[in-house]
């Protein structure tokens, strides 16, 4: 295996580990990050960063893909991520806000599925931009 060393694959694994972390957190206290989510659901810059997040992330994906064992599904979850973001921009503020009201309490009887889906993700991210074999 050859450890790939470029600062976008390290980016995309220290991302990996932070989603593992979040999803560990998910798992052991569901309440800390949809309690938090909640009281900040009126707050712009929430709203913001969720846009702003997903659209960096998604450019980042897809700059970076090539390094990446399954560049195919890095360019997938890349424009999913772009998506989101402009999903987001074009629902609007308050929309977003009603979506998020009518979700997290649906949701959170199942936060340990985001969790897991959180974790997998992480390890998923890790794996891919550890590095390719040689070809």
């Amino acid at each position: 295996m050859k450890i790939v060393h470029d600062p976008m694959s390290k980016f995309f694994q220290f991302f990996g580990l932070i989603l593992i972390l979040a999803g560990m957190s998910i798992l052991i206290s569901p309440a800390l990050i949809y309690d938090w989510i909640a009281g900040n659901l009126e707050n712009r810059a929430l709203y913001m960063a969720a846009i702003l997040a997903r659209f960096i992330l998604g450019l980042f994906l897809f700059a970076a893909a090539s390094h990446a064992k399954t560049p195919i599904a890095i360019r997938i979850f890349a424009l999913l991520s772009i998506l989101t973001a402009l999903l987001f921009l074009f629902m609007g503020q308050i929309n977003f806000i009603n979506l998020l009201n009518k979700l997290l309490p649906m949701m959170r009887p199942y936060a340990w599925v985001s969790g897991i889906i959180s974790a997998g993700l992480g390890a998923f991210l890790i794996w891919t931009f550890i590095g390719r074999e040689p070809e």
